[in-house]
């Protein structure tokens, strides 16, 4: 009994099936994802968390708390989006979409893979409990700049495969 021929493999889609529309809203809402993260972090860095309750139930800090619950639901959704649209192209792209589409997937898992958190007053810690703590701070740090670093070149290897691809589409035409 033989086997039956073995088909090859497929060709890459051609240049009109690509998902260019998709690939090019998961560079927009990754990058104002992107932005958004960078916004918030300075702006937390800027906010004296001990002054914050100063004010304490002054219309100021109300605008100030559903100002930044807003921003959280509009980068929880950009997030998503971002997430839906990257496993879209993946699905549907090839080569340097495709790359840079599991790019933007795996800098968007890693930030919910990995996370330190040590809670708890840290004056009534032992000196090698706060030690351990900063450490892990740090380590936390590190690895929300891997993961931006990671979409952002997930972001310039889609550019770059969507350039590719509108290349490709001129030369045929």
């Amino acid at each position: 009994m033989t086997n039956p021929p073995m088909d090859p493999p497929p060709p890459s889609a051609p240049p009109t099936q690509e998902p260019v529309r998709a690939a090019t809203a998961l560079v927009v809402v990754t990058a104002l994802l992107l932005l958004g993260s960078v916004l918030t972090e300075v702006a937390g860095a800027i906010v004296d968390p001990s002054q914050a309750y100063a004010m304490l139930g002054t219309v100021a800090n109300v605008v100030i708390v559903v100002v930044a619950l807003a921003a959280l639901a509009v980068l929880l959704g950009l997030g998503i989006a971002a997430l839906v649209l990257a496993i879209l192209v993946t699905v549907r792209g090839s080569g340097k979409l495709r790359i840079g589409a599991v790019m933007i997937i795996i800098g968007s898992l890693l930030g919910l893979a990995v996370s330190f958190t040590v809670t708890g007053d840290i004056s009534q810690m032992p000196d090698a409990a706060v030690a351990a703590g900063n450490a892990f701070a740090l380590m936390e740090r590190v690895v929300d700049v891997l993961r931006g670093l990671v979409m952002l070149a997930g972001v310039v290897v889609v550019i770059l495969g969507i350039s590719e691809v509108r290349r490709k589409g001129a030369a045929r035409a």
